[in-house]
């Protein structure tokens, strides 16, 4: 999977969470409506279901849905979470 949809109403602070959590950096896109962070390797979607609320080009509704994952940043694993709109990551 190289791609993870972040569902948010506050795209700043979870990007923040993420480069301090991960070291990932923001990508592309703005911090209000929809952004990317990570690289073309793999990256989180950060749409702000406040004022977008499909995604593209599905009828799927955006939410803040709850995700647990392993993932690799920087060639390390880390137990990644995301609950209540809040990036936990930890080796």
């Amino acid at each position: 999977m190289n791609e993870i949809g972040l569902g948010t109403d506050d795209i700043s602070k979870t990007n923040t969470q993420l480069e301090e959590s991960l070291g990932s950096y923001f990508w592309k896109g703005d911090l209000e409506s929809f952004a990317a962070n990570g690289s073309q390797e793999g990256l989180f979607v950060l749409p702000n279901y406040l004022t977008k609320e499909t995604w593209f080009p599905s009828e799927v509704a955006i939410q803040p849905n709850p995700l647990e994952r392993i993932i690799e940043s920087g060639g390390k694993p880390y137990n990644f979470r995301f609950t209540d709109g809040n990036v936990e990551a930890f080796e």
